[in-house]
C-alpha cells in the first residue's frame, strides 16, 4: 500500500537521491520515510489502520515517540543564544507566544529583561502564553517569591510593558527569522549567520580541488593553519631550546620561512621550476605561503593551475620530510638529492593515479643536468 501510494503521488517526493526506498522492513519493525507534512502523516496513518484491519496486526504508532525521546539531544548554549537573538514573535492574538520566554517585546524576552522577577514566577506561570497572562493580569498572580527591591523594580517595569500590549483576536501570532529577507527560517541562512564576520582561510578553496594524496592534503591544511610542529612552535611550547631553521640555520623556523623564505628552499624551488619554464615563480622574499601560492597561480593559465597546485603540495611535502629526516635521523641530503627525491615522490603519485604530474615528471627527466 505504501508503494502504491508513492506511485500515485499521494506522498510528497523525498528530497535528494540518497533514499532509494520509502519503506524498509526488518523483523517486526517498519521504517517509513515521509516529509514532515500533515497530509503525508495523515495518509500514512490511514494506511497503517487499513493494514491493521486487514491483517489483525496492531501498528504501534506511539513507538515512534519513544524512540526519539531517548536520544541525547541537548541544545548548546551558543545555539540557544543564537535562536533567542534571531527569532522574534509578532504578537497577534497572543495564544501561541510564551509570555516570559519568547522574544516578542521590544526589550527581548521578559525572562532576560527581568531575571529576578522571573525566578519568583511559579512553574505554571513560566509556561503561560501572552493571552493567558494578560487576561485579568494572571501573570501577577503567579509571583510567589520574596518582595525584594530588585523584584519590585522589575515588576513595575514589566507592568508598564504589558499595559501597552494590545491583542488582535483575529490575527494569529507569527514567527519571524532575522537572517532571511522574507522572515522565514532556513538552514542556509542560519549557517551563514553563525559564520558572520569570519574570514576564509587563504588557499582552503584551492586545496580542496587539488589532486594529491589525502595525507598530503591534510598536511597542507595544517600548514595553512600554521599548526605543524616547526622549531618555532616547539620553542614556544618549551619543547626545545632553539628555533633555528633546520635547513639553513639562518632564521627562525616558521611555516612561511621553511617553505618560502629559507635559502635552501628557494634554491630547490628554482631548480625544479627552471626545467618547466616557470623560474619566474620562484619565491624571492619571505611571505605567507598561502598569499604566495594564490598570487603565483594567478599568473598561470587556467589549464596550468591544477598541475601547479599539485606541484606545490609535492614540493612542500618533500621539504617537510627532508626537515624531519635531519631532525630525527640526523641525515642531511644535498640540494640535488632533495630534487631527485621530489621526482621519485612525483613518480609514485603518478602511479597512484595523480596524472597531472606526468608531464612535469617527463620535463624533469629530460633535464637531469639542470637538476
Amino acid at each position: 500500500m505504501i508503494r502504491e501510494a508513492d506511485r500515485l503521488r499521494t506522498f510528497a517526493p523525498l528530497p535528494g537521491r540518497s533514499i532509494k526506498h520509502r519503506a524498509s522492513l526488518y523483523a517486526d519493525d517498519l521504517v517509513v520515510f515521509v516529509t514532515p507534512a500533515a497530509e503525508d502523516l495523515t495518509c500514512l496513518q490511514q494506511i497503517l489502520l487499513l493494514f491493521a484491519g486487514a491483517s489483525g496486526l496492531i501498528a504501534n504508532i506511539d513507538k515512534c515517540d519513544r524512540c526519539w525521546a531517548t536520544l541525547p539531544a541537548r541544545a548548546e548554549k551558543n545555539v540557544v543564544a543564537m535562536i533567542d537573538a534571531s527569532m522574534t514573535v509578532i504578537i497577534g492574538d497572543g495564544a501561541s507566544a510564551k509570555l516570559w520566554t519568547d522574544n516578542w517585546s521590544n526589550v527581548g524576552s521578559l525572562c532576560s529583561f527581568a531575571p529576578q522577577l522571573f525566578a519568583d514566577i511559579s512553574p505554571r506561570g513560566k509556561k503561560m502564553s501572552v493571552n493567558d497572562g494578560l487576561f485579568q493580569n494572571r501573570w501577577a498572580r503567579e509571583i510567589h517569591g520574596a518582595d525584594t527591591v530588585q523584584v519590585l523594580l522589575q515588576y513595575l517595569r514589566v507592568w508598564a510593558i504589558l499595559r501597552a500590549v494590545v491583542l488582535d483576536p483575529h490575527v494569529p501570532d507569527r514567527l519571524t527569522w532575522k537572517w532571511s529577507p522574507d522572515g522565514k527560517y532556513s538552514v542556509s541562512s542560519t549557517y551563514r549567520a553563525f559564520f558572520e564576520g569570519s574570514t576564509a582561510l587563504l588557499g582552503a578553496k584551492e586545496l580542496g580541488k587539488t589532486k594529491a594524496p589525502p595525507k598530503v592534503k591534510f598536511f597542507m591544511w595544517l600548514v595553512l593553519h600554521r599548526r605543524i610542529w616547526t622549531a618555532n612552535r616547539r620553542l614556544r611550547h618549551g619543547l626545545q631550546d632553539s628555533d633555528d631553521c633546520n635547513l639553513c640555520s639562518q632564521a627562525s623556523e616558521t611555516c612561511d620561512h621553511l617553505f618560502v623564505g629559507c635559502v635552501t628552499t628557494r634554491q630547490l624551488w628554482y631548480r625544479l621550476l627552471l626545467p618547466l619554464g616557470l623560474q619566474d615563480l620562484t619565491p624571492l622574499t619571505e611571505e605567507s605561503l598561502g598569499i604566495w601560492w594564490l598570487r603565483q597561480r594567478e599568473r598561470l593559465s587556467a589549464d596550468s593551475r591544477p598541475p601547479f597546485d599539485t606541484l606545490l603540495l609535492l614540493i612542500t611535502w618533500t621539504i617537510w620530510k627532508e626537515r624531519n629526516n635531519r631532525v630525527f635521523n640526523r641525515i642531511t641530503s644535498n640540494l640535488a638529492a632533495i630534487a631527485q627525491e621530489v621526482i621519485r615522490e612525483g613518480q609514485c603519485w603518478c602511479e597512484a593515479g595523480y596524472s597531472s604530474l606526468a608531464h612535469l615528471i617527463s620535463l624533469w627527466s629530460q633535464n637531469q643536468v639542470v637538476l
